[in-house]
């Protein structure tokens, strides 16, 4: 093998492991910031379902009040047919 040839390798051969360590680095920088954006998106997600939980839970509480209103007039309704029937 030529001299050019064992410095060209060499020189390859480094550049290649430089790269597989940086690649190494790379990827556990990576890990980490997912890890803290999944965990920032988790609370976001958290807080929001907070939120949307507590919206449901007023629009339930409306609905809940005009069905009682409803199934008010309603029981009239129903008790003036059956006093006629009478």
């Amino acid at each position: 093998m030529s001299c050019h040839k064992l410095y060209y390798y060499s020189v390859v051969i480094r550049a290649h492991l430089n790269w597989k360590r940086n690649k190494k680095k790379r990827n556990e920088k990576n890990r980490k910031k997912k890890k803290i954006l999944n965990i920032r998106g988790n609370l976001n997600w958290k807080g929001n379902k907070k939120k949307r939980n507590k919206k449901n839970r007023k629009k339930k509480e409306k609905l809940n009040i005009r069905g009682h209103f409803n199934w008010k007039r309603n029981k009239k309704k129903r008790n003036k047919k059956n006093r006629k029937k009478k």
